[in-house]
């Protein structure tokens, strides 16, 4: 059995480097997304959030609805041009401006906050299906199956697909789409996992946590949007992972690590893998806890820091590169292009230094 596990790992190395890869291609499309998103527009509804009332107003959104009111009279002034009065332009700014007061709450709080939670969870279970370890025939169905599929597809169209750039970079876009859908179907169908979203971690309640007393598992914490902390629950005679998640909330884990989470619990997003509910299933939540660390790379977790820098200095090039060459073949030569080209570089900066200064900092 060892010999055959041997043989089947040599013939999938070049699918393990590929999703060694893939964890900082998903941070990157992640910082791509949430850069504007969570930390520009989410920096200013913190910003607005901490403007004083003054009775029943509040000065941030009245700000807003003020400033929405400008914006249109902006626009009319240089793009709309209506055949109208400038006092009946003054009332339409005013309502605007009305209705832009009562609605920013909803716009800038619920609905940034609900997009980022949206990508984070999708993102989270992306990364869960891909890397969550299972036995080796699981293993096989996800690579062999999605790979004969592009197989099949690629050499019955073999004069179609190598005609162009255009159509290999589709190509390849198909097989990381067919390799992450396997992943994700092989999650689901899966009877030893159990995988659930509890929103904020400062919000979830113990009647929510009481459900998790006995079950085992991986806890993945996420820091608008991006993965932070990987941690495990192996007591599943002692609260399981229901003291665990109890722990952070009552600031009773007193390493770094625990200390940051405490201080930050309501703005980390809880997502719970359970694996068990015995002790025969502790071995399994160990592994699993090793490869998910290994793999997807966290601002709190520790890591062998040697070959880890190379796999995700590479992957955050590689996915400012690919992003480029597929907007390119996508949209051709735009305006739009020149905007989102030096974009994308940019956010391949930020990973690469957001990377270098996290990771120093786990050594202090």
């Amino acid at each position: 059995m060892r010999v055959l596990k041997a043989i089947i790992g040599c013939m999938l190395f070049p699918f393990k480097l590929l999703c060694e890869l893939f964890d900082p291609i998903l941070r990157y499309i992640e910082m791509f997304i949430n850069i504007p998103i969570s930390f520009v527009l989410g920096g200013i509804v913190n910003l607005i959030n901490m403007l004083p009332s003054i009775g029943i107003i509040h000065i941030g959104e009245l700000i807003l609805g003020l400033l929405s009111g400008g914006v249109f009279f902006v626009l009319n002034y240089f793009v709309l041009h209506l055949n109208v009065n400038i006092y009946l332009i003054f009332i339409i700014c005013t309502g605007i401006s009305i209705i832009g007061y009562f609605i920013s709450y909803l716009l800038f709080k619920f609905v940034i906050n609900f997009i980022s939670s949206v990508i984070s969870f999708i993102i989270v279970f992306i990364r869960v299906a891909i890397y969550l370890p299972g036995s080796i025939w699981m293993t096989l169905i996800k690579t062999i199956v999605p790979t004969g599929i592009w197989c099949l597809v690629f050499f019955f169209n073999y004069e179609y697909w190598i005609s162009s750039t255009q159509t290999i970079t589709y190509s390849i876009l198909l097989l990381f789409a067919l390799l992450t859908i396997s992943s994700i179907i092989t999650l689901i169908i899966r009877r030893d996992v159990k995988f659930s979203s509890l929103g904020t971690l400062g919000n979830v309640s113990l009647e929510e946590l009481s459900s998790f007393t006995h079950s085992i598992g991986l806890y993945i914490m996420t820091c608008r949007g991006v993965p932070v902390y990987i941690g495990r629950a192996i007591e599943f005679n002692n609260g399981g992972l229901r003291k665990r998640i109890r722990d952070y909330q009552r600031g009773a884990n007193t390493h770094s690590s625990g200390k940051w989470i405490q201080e930050h619990q309501d703005d980390l997003k809880l997502y719970i893998i359970e694996l068990g509910h015995t002790g025969e299933d502790v071995d399994f939540v160990k592994d699993s806890e090793e490869t998910m660390i290994s793999r997807i790379y966290t601002k709190l977790n520790k890591v062998d820091a040697g070959i880890s820098y190379v796999i995700n200095i590479s992957g955050y090039v590689i996915g400012g590169i690919a992003f480029c060459i597929v907007m390119i073949i996508i949209l051709g030569v735009t305006n739009l292009l020149y905007v989102l080209i030096p974009y994308s570089l940019i956010v391949s900066v930020v990973c690469i230094v957001l990377y270098l200064v996290e990771n120093k900092n786990k050594w202090r």
